[in-house]
């Protein structure tokens, strides 16, 4: 990397870093004490007077002074992307090979969408409770009629239907189209399955990759011949949802996450006898926290060595399969683990000068 691009990251981390310790009383101020001026705060995250209530007010400010040391580490994490984009150009595999992981993702979604169906069918049953996030508002303020939500899948359906059957040429705008049509509908259906006051991370790495669909079907549409800097995106998307797990648990908790009492909190939460018996075994707990909190913060290693993939999706199935076995939480089925295997590694190889000696 150039030492100018080394220094705009600096000055940024730097600038930021200053900017938060300077304001972080009036950010604190302003979420104990929200006026209109920055009423905004509430409606970005609606549960924040619940968290206020709970930790008080001396928690939220310990959270407040987390801002600056998250600020360096987010301009920390753009630097590594940064400095390893050229390198991501030059890992390459076939336009159909990437291509077909591609519609196979979108098949892969469909296999998952009747089940999310079936859910909003079920809360259908509480209307009265229902309440939009505020940031979905605009999709409306009461449960929509079961007609629009199947109207959607139907859609949803025939969208990917189109996308994964039709043949695409390069740079062309109708597949981008169509990625960012079947974004919007799982935005609206998982809008409401998420109005009920309750977060469910089940659908999570599903709706990432759709994101990384959109940035990929962009960067193929603008740039032609980045086919792999496209996929590596796509690939982001998916172990940064780990990636970023793992960072929230640090930032959050330190090294107290992979203690002793931290796991036996985590067995009374999710009573098992699996669980019990693991706890009552010294220094067990905190050995497999500390493994799954490292295949968590270690899976971004494959933005810059491609073949990490295989150690992410070795350890993402070991963890999804122990969590279901330990703390009974999602299950073989769990669409965490489907998506581990769009992890699988691309050829890496250098791009052949197309340059006229």
């Amino acid at each position: 990397m150039k030492k100018s691009e080394i220094s705009y990251f600096a000055i940024l981390g730097i600038a930021g870093f200053l900017l938060f310790l300077f304001l972080e009383d009036f950010v604190f101020q302003s979420l104990i004490h929200p006026s209109g001026s920055n009423i905004f705060i509430q409606n970005l995250y609606p549960g924040l007077q619940e968290k206020i209530r709970i930790f008080g007010d001396s928690g939220i400010l310990d959270l407040v002074k987390q801002l600056k040391i998250r600020w360096l580490l987010l301009m920390g994490f753009g630097f590594y992307l940064f400095a390893y984009s050229k390198k991501m150009g030059e890992i390459t595999s076939s336009q159909s090979n990437i291509a077909w992981r591609i519609k196979l993702f979108f098949v892969v979604q469909l296999i998952y969408l009747p089940d999310l169906l079936k859910e909003l069918r079920v809360r259908a049953q509480w209307k009265p409770l229902y309440e939009p996030l505020p940031q979905f508002s605009f999709f409306g303020s009461s449960f929509p009629l079961e007609y629009y939500l199947q109207l959607t899948g139907v859609l949803i359906f025939g969208l990917t239907a189109v996308l994964v059957l039709a043949k695409w040429a390069e740079k062309e705008f109708i597949p981008l189209t169509i990625s960012i049509l079947i974004w919007l509908g799982w935005t609206f259906l998982l809008s409401i399955f998420l109005g009920f006051g309750k977060i469910d991370h089940t659908y999570a790495t599903l709706y990432a990759g759709m994101v990384g669909t959109m940035i990929y079907q962009t960067i193929i549409f603008l740039k032609k011949g980045h086919n792999g800097l496209a996929f590596g995106v796509f690939q982001a998307f998916i172990w940064g949802c780990y990636f970023f797990s793992g960072m929230e648990k640090i930032t959050l908790s330190g090294l107290s996450w992979i203690s002793d009492s931290h796991f036996n909190v985590l067995c009374q939460l999710h009573p098992t006898k699996i669980c019990q018996y693991l706890g009552g075994i010294s220094g067990l707990g905190p050995i497999l926290l500390f493994f799954g909190l490292a295949f968590q913060l270690l899976s971004c290693l494959q933005w810059a060595w491609p073949k990490w993939g295989f150690v992410t999706i070795i350890c993402g199935i070991l963890f999804h399969l122990g969590t279901w076995q330990i703390l009974d939480i999602g299950g073989w089925q769990s669409p965490w683990i489907v998506m581990l295997l769009f992890l699988w590694p691309m050829n890496s190889q250098k791009i052949e000068s197309q340059n006229p000696k």
